[in-house]
């Protein structure tokens, strides 16, 4: 049985976590990994579909028995509504070409972080499969707002 206790954001659930007064919390691989590799925290599994580069020998929950979960942080660059097509491909074009870069791999690798880019039609698409998922989900657990 797990009791959901709402935190306004992960540094105190974090700080909660290492204290012993939660036992357990879903939290980005970035806000945890610090405490991870300090082995202050122990990471039992990790969201995505596959298992993270950062930490391969941790098994994802799918491979631990629940094959609908897929749960992961993602970012997104954005600008202001009605911001010109031009300076969009080109914004978008730098921002791609920096996460090609080797310091900014090696820099997103280290907190567990797999840099991913693309176009703003990409951005778009995956916000829109976020948003039907997620919809579901509430729908399903006929979560209500309070």
């Amino acid at each position: 049985d797990l009791l959901h206790v709402p935190y306004k954001g992960g540094q105190q659930v974090t700080v909660d976590l290492i204290a012993g007064r939660v036992q357990l919390t879903l939290s980005s691989m970035v806000s945890s990994m610090p405490h991870v590799k300090s082995g202050k925290l122990v990471m039992l599994g990790v969201g995505t579909a596959r298992r993270s580069p950062a930490v391969p020998d941790v098994p994802t929950v799918m491979e631990q028995g629940y094959p609908d979960f897929e749960v992961y942080t993602w970012y997104g660059m954005f600008g202001p509504a009605g911001l010109p097509r031009d300076i969009v491909i080109r914004l978008n074009a730098v921002y791609n070409e920096g996460l090609r870069q080797p310091e900014i791999i090696k820099s997103f690798a280290a907190s567990g972080m797999e840099p991913a880019g693309g176009s703003p039609e990409d951005l778009a698409r995956a916000m829109r499969n976020e948003y039907e998922r997620w919809r579901k989900v509430v729908a399903v657990a006929k979560i209500e707002v309070e």
